[in-house]
């Protein structure tokens, strides 16, 4: 299996394991990246908190959406759409500012399947492939 296919795996059992009252997009301990850097998977990769913050994902000397996108193997764009909810219009995932859990794993679900497309077509995921639905 593809290291980063495996990392989306394990964020999908992340995010389908945790309370819908246990994530919250906008705060770094609580949203995707920050549930993942509570698990001892993650934390067994490298991916956790930040050593000097201690609440911010980091991975690989990088913090926040930068960590997302190096652990993911993904572009800092579409890590951006992933991982920050904001007007869908500047390019979000999410048609909501406050998105639930649900539509992180649904975006995850799309990330996954763009992620195994990318391996057998040379095909890169792009930021236009995260459309905020209603």
């Amino acid at each position: 299996m593809d290291t980063y296919v495996e990392r989306i795996d394990n964020a999908l059992r992340v995010l389908r394991s945790i309370k819908d009252e246990d994530y919250c997009i906008s705060s770094w301990p609580h949203c995707t990246l920050g549930n993942c850097a509570k698990d001892a998977w993650f934390n067994s990769e490298g991916f956790g908190f930040s050593p000097n913050t201690g609440s911010i994902p980091y991975f690989d000397d990088s913090t926040g959406c930068e960590a997302g996108s190096k652990f993911f193997g993904i572009t800092y764009e579409v890590s951006n759409r992933l991982f920050v909810a904001g007007d869908p219009v500047l390019g979000s995932a999410y048609a909501s500012r406050n998105p639930a859990r649900k539509e992180a794993i649904a975006q995850f679900e799309v990330l996954r399947m763009k992620k195994l497309a990318e391996i057998e077509t040379g095909t890169l995921v792009e930021a236009e492939d995260f459309v905020a639905a209603e």
